[in-house]
């Protein structure tokens, strides 16, 4: 699902780049703390000067590229720590549901242990790129939320103010996944070009950062 609006989304994204905080805003009333402004919103924005016209020296280019690398590094921890968040939510979440009388603990079994696997399944900076790696893992978080939120919230409406707050909680984090990766996208973009344009400077050596986007 989320790959399917991948395109759609970066499109949006270029043509209309002021829009994406308003997307933030629509999510920030049911869980603050996973939308609050980080370091990561100051370093991405301060990125975004273009690349120096001139060749650069060695030092130049490799402090600029240095600060640049930094840049797509908070991106790309802010958004891992939000994914974090969610499946912490989560977890407490099928806790509270075990307790309810009656609850099915044949199926709340299986969702915690499938839940408990998915921090080793996610991608890191190193492995995002293999093939199929991001979309398995999408897919098994997927797969864990779709039977989680009939059970957590029958008929739209959870049974008690803690499952409604886990369950909004969930769904904010779960509507967050694409803005980040876009954001984590556009401070990579802009390393890779400067490391493209300065590559003689820096000797050949640096690699690109992997991206969300499929090119």
């Amino acid at each position: 699902m989320r790959v399917l609006a991948w395109a759609g989304l970066l499109a949006l994204t270029a043509l209309l780049p002021a829009c994406r905080p308003d997307a933030a805003k629509t999510t920030a009333t049911a869980n603050p703390a996973i939308n609050a402004p980080t370091l990561a919103d100051s370093l991405i924005n301060a990125a975004e000067a273009p690349p120096a016209s001139r060749p650069a020296s060695p030092a130049e280019a490799r402090a600029r590229l240095a600060t640049l690398r930094d840049s797509a590094t908070a991106a790309f921890q802010r958004l891992q720590a939000s994914d974090d968040r969610k499946l912490a939510v989560l977890r407490l979440a099928l806790q509270e549901l075990s307790k309810r009388p009656g609850a099915p603990r044949a199926q709340l079994a299986v969702l915690r242990r499938e839940a408990g696997q998915l921090p080793a399944r996610r991608y890191d900076r190193q492995t995002m790129a293999a093939p199929g790696r991001i979309d398995a893992y999408d897919a098994a978080q997927d797969s864990v939320l779709h039977r989680f939120y009939p059970l957590a919230a029958p008929g739209g409406q959870a049974p008690t103010p803690a499952l409604r707050q886990q369950v909004a909680a969930i769904k904010s984090a779960d509507e967050q996944v694409l803005p980040l990766r876009i954001g984590y996208d556009r401070a990579a973009k802009i390393h890779n070009a400067y490391l493209a344009e300065q590559r003689a400077a820096l000797g050949g050596q640096p690699a690109e950062l992997p991206l969300f986007e499929v090119k």
